[in-house]
């Protein structure tokens, strides 16, 4: 989408400072120093500076300012684009109004999944909300893209570098994936198919974690008490890939990810509408449409790189899998071969026993 590609994260964290000596003896001085644990001791801030010292945000109100900023900002780098006045270079104020929007945009996305405070989440949503609507807005402002689109083929009003060029280049695909130089009512259908594959994204997303309900006389007895229960209902949560116990984590695999004719249909839906949405933009295929401009920019590249990858993998992995199926011969000979439940769980074991190093020693740096 227009603008919404965003080039720069605003999210730069600081490190902490100081930190604890590491035992482990494997890692280097300065590994050692970049993964050891804070101390719990930490000097804070008497004054509210704001979420990641940015002033606006000292409360979960704050969010509302910046989006009001984040409004304001745009409307004034568009009434700039449509100047006859104009005095900077097209691809300049596209740049800073993309850098506008990202920067709420980042932030918002950010807190409204990581934050743990509700206030602070539905601001952040709101926010969100907010750029979606004006990104859409300026995916549909036909003036704003000719006024860019006669700057970059027609040529500027200060000269252009092949870097302008470039970015002014993208900047119209941004556009043209999104149907503004169709006709009126191809151009509305594409606006629908947006936003009937957005909805059904989400909706398949959201499917893929939801639990899965089987009665406890499907189960045998011994794992009826390792999964949560409701009355006479098992509930399974996820793929229980930590589990010592090689049954359940199969038993949890086979029913978490069995066949779900919903999610099936609107997994449908959606390559449908995508393949719709390609077509009326000119394109074979969605992936032709979602590879133009990038680095691996035809479906053919891509292919070409996932099989050279693969097989550059292969023995590797080879091995790799070989060596998991002698940790589960080893752990317990009755279990059976190694099945694609049992991946994750090894893979972690292997870890924590040869990087002597447990996920809680560095988990609170991704906190």
């Amino acid at each position: 989408m227009l603008l919404y590609n965003c080039q720069r994260n605003l999210l730069r964290l600081t490190s902490l400072t100081t930190l604890l000596k590491s035992t482990v003896s494997i890692w280097s001085p300065l590994a050692e120093a970049f993964n050891g644990r804070p101390m719990q001791k930490l000097q804070l801030r008497k004054r509210n500076t704001g979420l990641f010292d940015i002033s606006e945000l000292v409360s979960y109100d704050s969010f509302y300012m910046l989006q009001d900023k984040c409004i304001f900002k745009t409307e004034k780098l568009i009434d700039e684009a449509l100047s006859s006045n104009r005095k900077r270079k097209m691809v300049e104020i596209f740049d800073d109004m993309s850098d506008c929007l990202c920067q709420v945009a980042d932030l918002a996305e950010f807190i409204r999944l990581a934050h743990p405070e509700s206030n602070y989440r539905n601001a952040a949503e709101s926010a969100c909300i907010t750029v979606s609507g004006i990104v859409e807005k300026l995916n549909t402002n036909i003036k704003l893209y000719d006024a860019l689109k006669h700057a970059v083929e027609q040529g500027d009003i200060l000269p252009y570098t092949e870097t302008d060029k470039l970015v002014g280049e993208l900047f119209l695909l941004d556009f043209e994936q999104c149907g503004i130089h169709l006709p009126e009512d191809e151009r509305n259908r594409v606006v629908t198919l947006t936003n009937m594959i957005l909805n059904l994204g989400q909706q398949f997303v959201a499917g893929t974690s939801t639990p899965r309900l089987v009665k406890k006389s499907q189960l045998p007895s011994t794992l009826r008490n390792v999964f949560s229960s409701d009355g006479d209902t098992i509930l399974i949560t996820g793929l229980y890939t930590d589990s010592l116990d090689a049954v359940a984590r199969e038993m949890a695999y086979r029913i978490f990810l069995h066949p779900d004719a919903t999610q099936d249909k609107i997994l449908n839906q959606l390559l449908q509408a995508r393949d719709e949405l390609a077509k009326v933009c000119g394109f074979n295929t969605y992936s032709e449409r979602a590879l133009r401009g990038s680095i691996f920019d035809r479906p053919g590249k891509v292919l070409s790189f996932l099989e050279k990858l693969s097989k550059g993998i292969w023995d590797k992995a080879k091995k790799d899998f070989e060596t998991m199926s002698t940790m589960k011969l080893e752990e317990n000979a009755i279990n059976g071969p190694l099945g694609p439940w049992d991946v994750p769980y090894f893979t972690q074991k292997a870890k924590k026993d040869w990087l002597k190093v447990s996920s809680k020693e560095y988990s609170p740096f991704f906190h």
